[in-house]
């Protein structure tokens, strides 16, 4: 027992903790468009195999699946360099009328002006 408690605290802390809108994109841009394109291409492997009838594959259409997961993993590392990066998340806005804005007034004037 204290050994799963160690592994899980391990894991909990070595991690980085992504944020929810971190994740969904990651989701969005990368794993849905990855997993269609494996069933897409699953679909048609097992048509051009003439369809799979027992629950054992063969050798040599192990070795086309091999070559589809490796083909789909190259135009995945080749369509992504061609994706423009996604806008930044956290980036500042500028809200009119906020404390945070400066904006020079009558006193820091007055102020700069006693400083030098």
């Amino acid at each position: 027992a204290i050994g799963i408690i160690f592994v899980f605290m391990w894991v909990r802390w070595s991690l980085p903790r992504f944020r929810f809108d971190q994740l969904m994109q990651l989701a969005w841009r990368a794993m849905i468009p990855i997993s269609l394109a494996l069933v897409v291409m699953t679909a048609i492997m097992v048509y051009w195999t003439g369809g799979v009838t027992t629950y054992r594959v063969g050798g040599r259409v192990a070795v086309y699946f091999l070559l589809m997961n490796v083909a789909i993993l190259i135009a995945t590392m080749i369509i992504s360099r061609l994706i423009p990066a996604p806008p930044p998340t956290n980036r500042r806005i500028r809200v009119v009328g906020s404390r945070f804005t400066k904006k020079k007034t009558v006193a820091m004037s007055a102020l700069a002006g006693q400083s030098h």
